[in-house]
């Protein structure tokens, strides 16, 4: 029961809150202008460096191909056959 009225009493404040809720406005109402921040790169210069990165990207691509060799299966141990019908 009194887990209800607990309830119930919270439901109510929220309620309650929400219909006497004041919003709070920040204290410096000038409107504030924001420019972008222009850096000193020229677009003319950014292309070439994109294109440089991604010939350099391709360029490893291709060399990280061309070094995976596989190494070849050689059986460097002589094993001897025992007990073999052939030995006799």
């Amino acid at each position: 029961m009194k887990l209800m009225l607990l309830f119930l009493l919270l439901q109510i404040i929220t309620l309650y809150a929400n219909e006497n809720w004041i919003s709070i406005e920040p204290l410096d109402k000038t409107p504030t202008s924001k420019t972008p921040n222009k850096l000193d790169l020229n677009l003319s210069q950014i292309e070439p460096i994109n294109k440089m990165i991604k010939n350099a990207t391709v360029l490893k691509q291709l060399i990280d191909l061309t070094t995976k060799k596989e190494l070849p299966a050689t059986n460097d141990k002589e094993w001897f056959i025992l007990n073999s019908e052939t030995s006799k």
